[in-house]
């Protein structure tokens, strides 16, 4: 076995052909393992110069790969952390096929070698449907650092989908579909309505802009800033659509009514699986007497059941209306990891403290506590 750490975005991109190949042959990946995902935020959201990139080669061959990055975190504490924490849903290392246990056991030596660099390794949203978590953590064990496993895992959404859209209707409770249908014909009566998907048109990028536009309107009628507020991250999935256009790994319906867009949704389509990253629709009158957001949800699992997908993963974000269409809580894990049993124990008092101060210290303390403890480990 060899292992190589990509430090700089030229050698990232010098192994794309390799990261291509290894996701082909692995038993997990989302879209957030793609090279094309991680070398969006690389070059958008993480500083270049701070990649640390851990390769595991049997030969020439690529069989394993730690997407990392260096972070300086609270009173100057260094971690390594995924590429893309907080804008991806699920981050994990890769692995070829039945090489696992030998990948595990390269990355964890290669963290336990590189120890001065770092103070501890955030491991947020790990898969809960992984098969080898366990075998992370006792990888990790063996080697001789300290876990801890933080509360509050995010959740996690999956509908297994039926083979028709009649038999996944007939799942739903009957006021549900009673009122997403009448809604769907109301809103076809009254309008000239057609669902395109800019993903395929090569107008793609008016279609990505448009789904932009009414997230934000969205959001931002709530007060709250939206996810693509910022041009970093409208750049990124700019990339990221552009790269996996020529995958067919994504799709972008978006909902006309008189030629007017009322609603759009960003979907990602791989192995079977749809995933929901994000959505945005009108919500001013009249539109709001449709449920324009949950008819466009409605479109996406009916044509995701027609073009033979077996899961939609409505993906995170504990929402009632997922429940309420079929779907089911997977929940994912954090660890941290530790090489210094002092700065474990320190951890773990700061943990403690947060969750003391949140529950019993008078309103002044617990207003120190919030700025002392925003940022974290």
């Amino acid at each position: 076995m060899r292992v190589e750490i990509v430090r700089t975005l030229q050698a990232l991109a010098a192994i794309e052909a390799d990261w291509v190949g290894l996701t082909s042959h692995s038993r997990y990946f989302s879209p957030f393992q793609t090279f094309d995902w991680v070398y969006a935020c690389c070059q958008w959201v993480e500083k270049a110069d701070d990649l640390f990139i851990i390769a595991v080669r049997d030969g020439t061959r690529l069989i394993g790969l730690a997407p990392l990055v260096l972070c300086t975190e609270q009173f100057g504490a260094k971690s390594l952390r995924f590429i893309g924490m907080g804008i991806s849903d699920y981050l994990t290392c890769l692995a070829e096929a039945g090489q696992e246990e030998i990948v595990l056991d390269s990355i964890m030596h290669t963290l336990l070698d590189c120890r001065q660099l770092w103070d501890s390794v955030i491991l947020r949203d790990l898969p809960g449907s992984m098969s080898n978590l366990d075998a992370l953590s006792t990888q990790a064990v063996a080697v001789g650092f300290h876990l801890s496993f933080p509360s509050g895992p995010s959740t996690c959404w999956e509908l297994s989908l039926p083979s028709s859209w009649e038999e996944y209707l007939a799942n739903l409770s009957s006021e549900l579909r009673s009122s997403m249908e009448r809604k769907a014909r109301k809103l076809r009566r009254e309008f000239a309505v057609r669902v395109e998907d800019m993903a395929l048109s090569p107008a793609w990028k008016g279609g990505l802009q448009t789904l932009f536009d009414l997230h934000q309107e969205r959001w931002t009628s709530k007060g709250r800033p939206g996810a693509f507020a910022e041009g970093r991250i409208q750049q990124l999935h700019r990339q990221v659509v552009a790269a996996f256009r020529t995958r067919g790994w994504v799709s972008l319906p978006v909902i006309f009514a008189n030629d007017q867009p009322i609603a759009a949704i960003y979907l990602f389509r791989m192995w079977g699986t749809v995933y929901y990253y994000l959505s945005g629709c009108r919500t001013d009158a009249p539109w709001n007497r449709y449920s324009v957001g949950l008819q466009v949800l409605r479109e996406a699992i009916k044509h995701a059941i027609e073009t033979g997908a077996t899961t939609f993963d409505f993906m995170r974000g504990a929402m009632t209306y997922k429940e309420r269409l079929g779907a089911k809580p997977v929940e994912n894990v954090n660890i941290v990891l530790f090489h210094s049993r002092t700065r474990y124990l320190a951890y773990k008092a700061m943990t403690i403290g947060r969750q003391v101060l949140k529950t019993k210290a008078p309103q002044p303390l617990k207003r120190v506590a919030k700025k002392l403890f925003s940022q974290g480990m």
